[in-house]
């Protein structure tokens, strides 16, 4: 029964991504397995025989026929080999893994389609798991072995190297004798470190091509470790990417480009790492400060730079107002804790930064108190170098906005629960992502706030900002909707940048994490009333159009 149950939910799966699979199937036929083995003999210009009736024809003619050579031009057939590896480690949990999954449903499909059914299935985290070989069907039983090990949630490591080499083993004892291709859907993310680009190396030789296959709008580092890759922000691009890079499209746009508009005006309306790091009104506004001063005075002491520790917290509304923008606000999140660590090598090269991320994910009372409810929490954890970077980018994947209500949020309850983490680096920052205000006539005039009287649990921001003074620890206010939160920015400014507790001067911080026109052009909701009766006919296929 489990396995009929598997084998409806892959036709299912099928049925839903035929238009994207029929696009690729284009694709595959025409630009990345054409016909190369040919059974028929046919007449043509060239060839090391005659053929016996275009000879005749060509005599006919007077030799104006020209085409009585023989060669096999006909019955073309497509002869390779191929494998499929597929990352199931837990850095690819969430939105790149919908849609690796999604783009390996169109790939599998599109390969029965052409007649090429004797391919290899590997899945890949902890370990290496050989789900289909060359000789097997793809039946029920192997689908049902497939979505028995599809989880992204239960391994940590990701050994890319070992799952090449062994698909590199496999196609080399394959019976198939023509070009061999692996397909590696990941995020690049590797455990392995120099051992993949061995195994990358021990491939070419092999003459097997590697292509590294990135789906989804999140950050990957995958064009870092590929020779050849494909990178597309959805399933349904992944053909177009395919096609460019086996046709050698030059398509003139950089990763960022081929991401989808929203992550990319993120880029441009946002800020970069590098960005941030370097403006004088920052996101971090006192870290390059900080790391001048600790250069100079251990080069005054004559000793090498020391460890410089910094704890940064993001804050991020998880209300179901946030969808539209929660993926591109985690993949920033996602950027800055993999991209930081470079950015301040790049200009501080002698000192070593250890960066620590946490992050509180908030949302409404009528969440309930649980975790996972109001509040997620993910307490202070490793960044940038650190494994436990990966693990990190993970839960912030698994974070996924829903609830809420009337229009303001628990802002407050968000920053209190950031406070009580364990904040011991050097440097300290608190990052609010936010697209509605607290809730509290202080903060907002909506006349629909549920507790326009504040907060239940009595929480004010003038309590908070002095703890964070206290506390060290610098604020910046990433804004989506910047007219809605005016007004609790002017209070949370206003509140946090007087009255200094340590004789050290606190100024909050604001950015917009995306430019006013995209987030003008996310809030319209189109509705087409149709007139389904006869005098439309005539006008039906236009209106299509």
């Amino acid at each position: 029964v489990a396995i009929q149950e598997a084998h409806k939910s892959w036709i299912a799966a099928e049925t839903k991504m035929k238009q994207h699979t029929d696009d690729l199937v284009s694709v595959l036929e025409d630009f990345v397995f054409p016909h190369n083995k040919y059974t028929r003999k046919r007449a043509e210009f060239h060839g090391s025989s005659l053929h016996l009736p275009g000879l005749i024809k060509a005599v006919i003619t007077d030799f104006n026929y020209k085409k009585f050579f023989s060669a096999k031009t006909g019955g073309g057939k497509r002869s390779y080999g191929v494998a499929i590896a597929l990352d199931v480690s837990l850095s690819m949990n969430g939105h790149l893994a919908e849609c690796a999954v999604e783009s390996l449903i169109c790939l599998i499909s599109a390969l029965n389609q052409i007649g090429i059914e004797n391919y290899t299935l590997l899945l890949f985290g902890d370990k290496v798991k050989i789900i289909k070989t060359e000789q097997q069907q793809w039946d029920p039983p192997v689908i049902f072995t497939f979505l028995r090990h599809l989880r992204f949630d239960n391994q940590f490591a990701t050994m890319d190297a070992n799952a090449i080499e062994t698909a590199v083993e496999m196609l080399s004892s394959s019976s198939v004798k023509g070009p061999k291709h692996l397909f590696v859907f990941t995020d690049g993310y590797s455990s392995c470190g120099l051992r993949l680009t061995k195994a990358l190396v021990k491939a070419e030789d092999e003459g097997v091509d590697v292509v590294g296959i990135a789906v989804g709008f999140d950050k990957t580092f995958i064009t870092k470790t590929y020779k050849n890759y494909a990178v597309a922000a959805l399933p349904s691009a992944l053909p177009q990417a395919l096609k460019a890079l086996y046709s050698r499209e030059e398509s003139g746009s950089t990763e960022e480009e081929l991401a989808n508009k929203l992550t990319s005006t993120a880029h441009r309306g946002g800020e970069s790492v590098e960005d941030i790091l370097n403006r004088r009104r920052n996101a971090f506004p006192d870290l390059l400060d900080q790391l001048r001063k600790d250069r100079e005075v251990k080069i005054q002491q004559g000793s090498q730079p020391g460890t410089m520790t910094v704890d940064i917290c993001f804050v991020i509304d998880a209300t179901g107002s946030m969808k539209v923008w929660i993926e591109a606000a985690k993949t920033q999140i996602k950027q800055i804790v993999k991209g930081i660590t470079p950015a301040i090598h790049k200009q501080f090269p002698s000192v070593t930064l250890q960066l620590k991320f946490a992050m509180v994910a908030y949302r409404d009372y009528t969440e309930g108190e649980g975790e996972g409810g109001r509040l997620t929490r993910i307490p202070f954890t490793g960044g940038a170098a650190d494994p436990n970077a990966d693990i990190f980018c993970a839960q912030v994947n698994n974070v996924r906005a829903f609830g809420g209500g009337d229009g303001p949020e628990d802002v407050l309850g968000g920053i209190d629960a950031a406070l009580k983490f364990d904040w011991t680096g050097k440097a300290r920052f608190m990052v609010l992502i936010a697209d509605a205000p607290a809730h509290g006539r202080t903060y907002t005039t909506d006349p629909q706030d549920t507790y326009p009287h504040g907060a239940p649990h009595g929480i004010t921001f003038d309590t908070l900002a002095d703890t964070m003074k206290k506390k060290q620890i610098d604020m910046t206010f990433c804004r989506i909707k910047r007219n809605y939160t005016q007004q609790m920015e002017d209070y949370f400014r206003k509140q946090f940048n007087n009255s200094p507790t340590d004789g050290r001067e606190y100024k909050l911080e604001t950015l917009d994490l995306f430019n006013n026109a995209v987030v003008e052009s996310r809030q319209f909701h189109f509705i087409f009333v149709l007139d389904q009766s006869g005098s439309m006919c005539g006008a039906w296929p236009s209106l299509m159009q």
